[in-house]
């Protein structure tokens, strides 16, 4: 018989639990061991009755765990899946969703992406917004454009076709 196995990589091990382990020999914690590894990878694992005595409330607080879980999992899904209906409804999708949501909004992630926009903005189909980087399109490809703010900030400065600006250099790599 096997039980439910989900995606997850992890399983926690609490202190409170270490005066039951302690208690046993060293033998028979290893098997404790061993089964609780083979009951987080979703087989029934076959224990003599005294560790099995042991095993129960382990295995019931790994259920517990796999449980919230999975409601996390669902919960997060649904969310995400909510953000991105969202974002089809007529706003840019870079506007609205962060690429990487471990970090914070700062004052420069907030300049930088009003850089990214005005470009955009002024640009039109001449720049690609990609995993919130911009690049802009050249006969060859795309190249990345590292700086939006600096970029944004020369082409305000040099009008094209006045010669050694970046709009010129820019307007030429599209040539």
């Amino acid at each position: 018989m096997t039980t439910k196995q989900t995606n997850k990589k992890s399983f926690l091990l609490y202190q409170d639990q270490k005066e039951v382990v302690e208690s046993l020999t060293d033998k028979q914690a290893g098997r404790l061991f061993k089964a609780i590894f083979k009951y987080s990878g979703g087989e029934k694992p076959e224990l003599s009755p005294n560790l099995k005595v042991v095993f129960i409330p382990i295995r019931q607080a790994l259920d517990r765990f796999r449980e919230n879980y999975e409601k996390v999992c669902k919960v997060n899904k649904k969310n995400i899946t909510k953000r991105w209906k969202q974002a089809r409804k007529g706003t840019k999708v870079y506007d609205r969703i962060r690429t990487n949501t471990n970090r914070k909004d700062s004052d420069s992630d907030i300049k930088q992406q009003q850089a990214i926009d005005e470009l955009v903005k002024r640009l039109g189909s001449k720049v690609v917004v990609k995993g919130g980087k911009l690049y802009s399109k050249t006969r060859t490809g795309e190249r990345l454009i590292n700086n939006p703010e600096a970029y944004l900030s020369t082409l305000k400065e040099n009008r094209p076709g006045t010669g050694g600006g970046l709009m010129d250099e820019f307007m030429e790599g599209l040539k």
